[in-house]
């Protein structure tokens, strides 16, 4: 291991964070297209059953994956927030 393999992976690193914002764009985008739809149709921003839903799927996607499922649940629990926070701003 020499201080290259660092910055070798410290540059992939980076590489991955710009795409999970680009990825988190373009979730943006389509939450608020829903938003817009669910003020146009008078729905409610918050829909637990769906965001209950959702949240179960991503946690068993990423147990299988090998991931920490209780910390990913936690990363898209703000997402979630995040989205609400947005459509109610439309």
């Amino acid at each position: 291991m020499r201080i290259t393999d660092i910055k070798s992976l410290r540059k992939k690193i980076d590489q991955i964070d710009t795409r999970l914002i680009d990825l988190l764009k373009k979730r943006q985008i389509c939450t608020n297209k829903i938003g817009l739809i669910k003020k146009k149709l008078k729905f409610k921003v918050k829909n637990p059953e769906r965001e209950s839903s959702k949240l179960d799927s991503i946690s068993k996607t990423a147990s299988k994956k090998g991931l920490n499922s209780n910390f990913i649940k936690r990363i898209f629990k703000k997402i979630l927030k995040m989205s609400r926070r947005d459509q109610k701003r439309l």
